[in-house]
């Protein structure tokens, strides 16, 4: 931000920690080590992405589409590459929505984000993961939703916390 006349800039803000916000595409890889490490699935697991057009994930679910052909049955090495958001929203459905509140409870307790990592003092958001148990956070539509990094929220510097965590073999080094 600009100093109205003086011209001198300033950062009044850090946006990294105090703003949360839906991290999209870059939460598939959570969801992938979800399905991978707690549900033990194989990346040569096939889902059917639907050849781009709409689908409901679940019977009263959202309609998903990916935006671009990516065929019909792929694997989640494919899904990955190929940013599928049917492929992760269908995945996480089929593997958690008997037991919603494991896929929450993976999401805070081994991917640590129901914790602060270290910056409260500076303004740190704590992410907002939904409920299963409140109605008023969670609808037919959120977990299939979280799955490919929507209908939760984080900051910024979450999720270069978890990126960083994979690149050191799973080890959480503080920024």
């Amino acid at each position: 931000e600009t100093a109205p006349k003086s011209g001198v800039y300033y950062e009044k803000e850090n946006y990294a920690l105090s703003r949360r916000m839906e991290p999209g595409s870059t939460f598939k890889l959570m969801s992938l080590l979800a399905l991978t490490e707690d549900c033990g699935l194989p990346i040569t697991q096939e889902y059917n992405a639907h050849e781009s057009r709409k689908v409901q994930i679940g019977p009263k679910g959202p309609w998903i589409k990916d935006d671009h052909n990516i065929g019909a049955m792929i694997d989640m090495k494919t899904a990955t590459a190929q940013s599928s958001n049917v492929y992760f929203a269908r995945a996480i459905y089929e593997n958690y929505n008997s037991d919603r509140e494991r896929y929450v409870s993976f999401l805070r307790d081994s991917l640590h984000l129901g914790e602060d990592i270290g910056f409260m003092d500076m303004g740190e958001k704590k992410p907002l993961i939904p409920d299963p148990k409140n109605r008023n956070q969670w609808s037919a539509s959120t977990l299939p939703n979280m799955g490919y990094g929507y209908a939760i929220e984080l900051p910024p510097i979450r999720m270069a916390v978890l990126y960083n965590a994979v690149a050191n073999g799973g080890k959480t080094v503080a920024p």
